[in-house]
């Protein structure tokens, strides 16, 4: 099951893969773990060009969610169940209250801006969606959360981000199609 992409390299010997931090600062680390997990191949491309010189070399590796539990890949940032809270509820399991804390660096990270529609988001009005969806292998690590409005999260639902972005093209699209044909029929309704 596709988890995201890691970006690596391997030179003598070593293996290095980039980190970006909160701010947006590339740096690199040997140690898998630490390493940022993109949720497309458009965020590394972003990265790439952002960062030519620092990620040159390095190549996107997908990850996958490895059948055993030994084998889980690890996030670096967990979040103690003591502080967390379950929702009982079976299709929800995953599923868990945040910690004002966790919330509030979530926030910070973007500023109080929804990362899909850019809008800014009073504190108690933000949703922090999963950047790789619990239903599709995600974790509930503070790096695979994001600042979200309950209106884009609701569109967004279990999407992963390229899913989401590629159907927002396809309503666009259809929705100026509509437009230029109502456009054209009032052109052709109207003309002497």
């Amino acid at each position: 099951m596709f988890v995201g992409y890691v970006l690596k390299k391997t030179a003598s010997g070593t293996t290095s893969y980039i980190v970006e931090s909160p701010s947006g600062g590339i740096s690199k680390t040997t140690d898998k773990s630490q390493a940022t997990i993109f949720s497309s191949k458009t965020k590394i491309k972003k990265i790439k060009s952002h960062a030519p010189k620092k990620t040159s070399g390095f190549i996107a590796e997908e990850l996958a969610k490895p059948e055993s539990k030994s084998e889980v890949i690890s996030d670096p940032i967990p979040i103690p169940s003591q502080q967390t809270k379950e929702i009982q509820s079976e299709d929800m399991s995953k599923r868990i209250v945040f910690p004002q804390e966790t919330r509030m660096s979530v926030y910070n990270q973007s500023e109080g801006r929804c990362v899909y529609c850019g809008r800014f988001i009073p504190f108690d009005e933000m949703t922090i969606d999963h950047i790789v969806p619990l239903s599709k292998g995600g974790t509930n690590y503070e790096k695979n959360l994001q600042c979200c409005c309950k209106e884009c999260n609701l569109m967004k639902q279990d999407l992963l981000e390229r899913d989401f972005y590629r159907k927002m093209k396809e309503i666009l699209r259809h929705q100026v199609k509509q437009k230029i044909r109502k456009i054209k029929r009032s052109v052709i309704k109207h003309r002497p």
